[in-house]
């Protein structure tokens, strides 16, 4: 019988980890216990994926009441949204931890607020779960976006509106009519197993009061909870860095937070779960859990171990208890088992490898590994020289807990994750190596989000994006080019001229910054709604060009003279400032083409489609490599024999030296792709599909 076949004999001698978790998770546990063999080695293990958590005072709702998520143990009941049974419930979660500190970003709606780190994920309305950083995006590109908002959230209990109708303000009354108004309004009839709660989504027109009654029997009455839709008004970053936390609710992965639906993080519960199962399954071992700084450690790992120790069954039904079966040292971050094992806490900010040479270990566990870079990571590999010195402890293992980095990054390397050398397929890792393990944080593993949601994000996305944003994936864009999905082959109509489509509108794109060596650049395409494509079909870039030229030099190509309808598309600076008059570049523009006549006498019919503010350079960058080439294989962008100097643009547009997004916009070429950039973007948003707005809840 080998090593890692006798582990999974014996009796587990606890059990804290539900096995409802999503997949990455549930393998990453049974392969440590399970799977791995421990005769080869040492196993190394990453997991790797995002996160994003809410400032310390952000007030959950729990059954108790309004408490703060620096507050939350793992004994609190929290309100949760279950999806798949489409009504909230109340649900244990893990208990709350400092997760780091970063720049974060207020998100301010009609009825209230909240602060978040970049990557907090909230559920909207339309788009499913969306971080925080792409809501703003989305409000810097004009769009409004709605989410579901639950209001009324107390300490109180059940309670009735006494405002509304009167057949409501009794609990016989409201569920003698529930059923009446969900056939009325056409809303599903929604009823919890063993009728303990029910949820009754009613539009806003069909009472004076708010949209959703939320109720439960008497053995276990709740909060009363109104829900409807609430606008996101402003979000804003902030300008100091804060600490943010996190915390995990099982099964539906996410809580009610200030009132809007959060999702929860996840790569440090099995971690926790693996060094509890470890030391309590070995006897006399020593684990490590570590990061740079003690401090960081003591509000993240350690604290998600203390809290998982809480409520742990042991072999005879009994719960562990502290200072009996365990002992805990909340000043060196360290934990103490009955059976002799112990978990100590490590830190290493002041690069003191040579302390690492008395250690003696079985596992270690690293928080937020990508935090060390070339200069720190003697770290690890110390560490890794420690792990596999007790002789009677067959399982040795060390595992790093991050979120993608960049291929510079000594974990890529180290992990083997290589990009395939095809320009157009995914990157695929490479398991040259059977004592590394990579393990990743995948979207797909959410079962609550939208069946649209992931498609329509792989659609948009290029394939290295969508590994990155999407599974997780360490991958590099191949090349030093911002576009490095276009295909000329593929994309680039050289011996044909575009012939419009007078069955559509004809779109305008410019971008203003001119200089020297900086002409202003214009193109004129057409977006295929039927096919989801855009074709550029002419360009007008003249160095010295002025904003009203520009104008002049599309009517004289007779571009004008087309009976369709034309919508301008383009900088969203062009509102603050002129390159050539005391008048803006877009009150040039609508002045002249408000004032142009065709050849017949005929005015233009036109619309402007410029946003308040330009899109952050990435999401536009991504989004055009999207539709270069996508995860799903289709090319959506083609350049016509008339527009050479975008082809060359697409090809050959480089970022800034040291900057990762910044175009090197002193190459002439590269005004024209920025033009391109705004119109694909501002586009995309008009045109969103109907079943991309549909109201989760």
């Amino acid at each position: 019988m080998s090593l890692n076949q006798s582990a999974t004999s014996s009796t587990p001698t606890f059990s804290n980890f539900d096995p409802s978790l999503v997949p990455w998770q549930d393998t990453l546990v049974d392969d440590v216990l399970c799977r791995y063999d421990y005769s080869k080695g040492v196993h190394e293990i990453l997991c790797s994926g995002t996160a994003g958590c809410l400032k310390e005072d952000s007030l959950v709702q729990t059954d108790a009441g309004l408490v703060p998520i620096a507050d939350i143990t793992p004994q609190d009941y929290l309100l949760t949204w279950d999806a798949s049974a489409n009504q909230f419930s109340y649900r244990q979660g893990s208990g709350a931890f400092p997760k780091g500190k970063d720049y974060l970003y207020r998100v301010i709606g009609e009825h209230g607020e909240f602060v978040a780190s970049a990557n907090h994920l909230l559920l909207t309305s339309h788009h499913g779960y969306q971080r925080t950083v792409d809501l703003f995006a989305r409000q810097l590109s004009g769009e409004v976006v709605t989410v579901p908002f639950c209001s009324n959230l107390s300490s109180d209990r059940l309670s009735w509106p006494s405002g509304g109708p009167r057949c409501f303000q009794k609990h016989a009354g409201f569920s003698g009519r529930y059923e009446a108004y969900t056939h009325q309004y056409d809303q599903q009839l929604l009823l919890a197993s063993g009728n303990g709660q029910a949820c009754a989504p009613l539009p806003t027109y069909a009472l004076e009061f708010d949209p959703f009654y939320f109720f439960h029997t008497p053995e276990r009455p709740i909060n009363r909870i109104d829900a409807g839709l609430s606008k996101i008004v402003k979000i804003e970053k902030l300008s100091r860095k804060e600490w943010y936390w996190d915390m995990h609710v099982p099964v539906t992965n996410n809580y009610v937070a200030e009132g809007y639906i959060h999702h929860n993080s996840g790569k440090s519960l099995p971690a926790a779960h693996l060094a509890i199962r470890h030391c309590l399954d070995n006897p006399n071992t020593c684990g490590l859990i570590g990061r740079q700084s003690l401090k960081d450690l003591k509000n993240t790992l350690f604290k998600k171990i203390r809290q998982h120790l809480k409520g742990a069954i042991k072999q005879d039904g009994t719960p562990l208890v502290e200072n009996r079966d365990y002992w805990v040292n909340r000043t060196t971050a360290s934990f103490r088992f009955a059976n002799g094992s112990e978990i100590i806490g490590y830190s290493w900010s002041d690069k003191d490898w040579e302390s690492f040479g008395s250690l003696e270990l079985s596992f270690f566990i690293i928080e937020e590994a990508t935090e060390n870079d070339n200069s720190y990571k003697d770290a690890y590999f110390r560490l890794l020289t420690r792990c596999g010195r007790l002789p009677h402890i067959a399982e040795n293992w060390g595992m790093l807990l991050c979120n993608p980095d960049g291929p510079d990054h000594w974990i890529y390397e180290h992990f083997g994750l290589v990009d395939d050398e095809h320009e157009v397929e995914p990157p695929i890792d490479r398991g040259f190596d059977p004592l590394k393990h990579v393990y990743y944080s995948n979207t797909d593993d959410n079962k609550f989000l939208p069946d649209w949601y992931i498609p329509n994000l792989l659609k948009n996305m290029d394939p290295i994006t969508a590994e990155r944003l999407l599974r997780g994936r360490w991958v590099h864009h191949v090349g030093n080019y911002i576009y490095f999905a276009y295909n000329r082959r593929r994309q680039f109509k050289k011996e044909i001229s575009y012939e419009f489509d007078e069955s559509l509108p004809i779109d305008i794109a410019w971008d203003f910054n001119i200089g020297v060596g900086k002409p202003m650049s214009a193109m004129a395409g057409q977006f295929l709604p039927n096919r989801d494509e855009y074709h550029i079909g002419r360009e007008f870039v003249i160095e010295g060009m002025r904003t009203e030229n520009s104008c002049e030099e599309i009517a004289d190509s007779g571009l004008l003279e087309y009976p369709v309808k034309f919508r301008l598309f383009g900088d969203a600076t062009g509102k603050a400032r002129s390159t050539n008059s005391n008048h803006s570049d877009w009150e040039i523009i609508e002045r002249f083409f408000a004032n142009y006549r065709t050849k017949d006498g005929k005015p233009l019919d036109f619309e402007i489609q410029v946003p308040t503010s330009n899109p952050p350079r990435r999401d536009r960058q991504n989004l055009v490599n999207g539709y270069c080439y996508n995860y799903l294989k289709k090319t959506r962008l083609f350049i016509y024999k008339d527009a050479p100097t975008a082809d060359k643009g697409l090809r050959f547009t480089k970022p800034k030296k040291g900057a990762k997004f910044d175009e090197d916009d002193s190459d002439p070429w590269q005004h024209i792709t920025t033009a391109i950039g705004y119109w694909i973007f501002a586009n995309n948003i008009l045109n969103e599909r109907p079943e991309q707005r549909s109201t989760v809840v």
